[in-house]
């Protein structure tokens, strides 16, 4: 699933980091705080990371919600 299908089809609230991985090497990462619904931040992501593929989410003890998200590879 795609990150843009994961916020526009879950109501995901709470902190959330979202980490980008080209290659399989982290890459970039933002952190939202406090979202109410994480479908009206996704336009603050860069150009693309919405259509990346969405490998692995989590909670983690630190109160966020850990979402990594990777390029497609072509």
């Amino acid at each position: 699933m795609t990150l843009y299908e994961l916020v526009n089809n879950t109501t995901i609230q709470g902190n959330v980091e979202i980490v980008y991985y080209v290659d399989g090497e982290e890459t970039d990462s933002r952190v939202f705080r406090y979202v109410e619904d994480l479908a009206s931040s996704i336009a603050d992501l860069p150009e693309g990371w919405e259509d990346c593929e969405v490998k692995y989410m989590w909670a983690s003890g630190d109160g966020y919600l850990h979402i990594e998200i990777y390029q497609e590879e072509e």
